[in-house]
């Protein structure tokens, strides 16, 4: 699978799902799904941050091609800083389907779309804007137990976004099929990574423990043990 980016990730929710037609949804399932999954533990996604220079009558710039979802944007001239307001696409279209066609001004809102972050209207200065944003870095860039945790993250971020489309257009029996998927990626990565912590920790598992204690006790020490 290609690294992670929006566009990527779509492309393999529509082959699954062969709707064309969702692309707005599948792109906002995939976001929810990957905060969700971000939230869950401390993966090694690292958050960044990236700043450039917005300049007079510009309202889309592209994304760090290893972007996976938005933290915060802020932006400053002069000592004014702003943190700006991160819409959902639709909401965003809906609020200001014309950006290039509204007076230029110091922006307030933003979204994310298309591998870009657009603005609600061009800039009436320089700005300096700091995106800061959580990203999986490129399977290229990646070697041994980090490669194998973006892999298993990616095969569960689509797999649980199909499993929202499904369940959209009421395809009951394929978004159980594709949620069970994602879970089974979920516990699959959830596993690999306390296994990794375990050992740069020095830790042992229960599991580990009790095939440790059961080989190298007779019967009765163990019981005295406790387990």
């Amino acid at each position: 699978m290609a690294g992670l980016t929006l566009n990527n990730l779509s492309a393999e929710v529509v082959e699954i799902t062969k709707r064309t037609d969702k692309a707005t949804q599948i792109q906002n399932a995939i976001l929810q799904r990957a905060n969700y999954l971000l939230h869950l533990d401390e993966w090694p996604f690292a958050r960044a941050y990236k700043t450039f220079t917005m300049t007079t009558d510009e309202f889309r710039y592209a994304l760090p091609s290893a972007f996976a979802i938005p933290n915060s944007v802020t932006i400053w001239t002069s000592g004014d800083e702003r943190t700006l307001n991160i819409l959902e696409q639709n909401i965003f279209d809906h609020m200001f389907p014309k950006p290039d066609e509204r007076s230029n001004d110091k922006p307030a809102y933003c979204c994310i779309k298309n591998d870009e972050i657009w603005f609600d209207r061009g800039a009436d200065t320089t700005y300096d804007v700091r995106l800061d944003f959580y990203y999986i870095p490129h399977d290229a860039t990646l070697t041994g137990v980090s490669a194998e945790l973006t892999e298993l993250a990616k095969l569960a971020l689509v797999r649980y976004a199909s499993a929202d489309i499904f369940y959209q257009i009421g395809s009951r029996e394929k978004w159980k099929e594709m949620k069970e998927e994602g879970s089974e990626f979920i516990l699959a990565l959830k596993n690999r990574y306390m296994m990794v912590k375990e050992r740069d920790a020095g830790f042992i598992s229960p599991t580990d423990a009790w095939d440790y204690v059961s080989r190298y006790f007779p019967d009765d020490e163990w019981r005295r043990l406790g387990w």
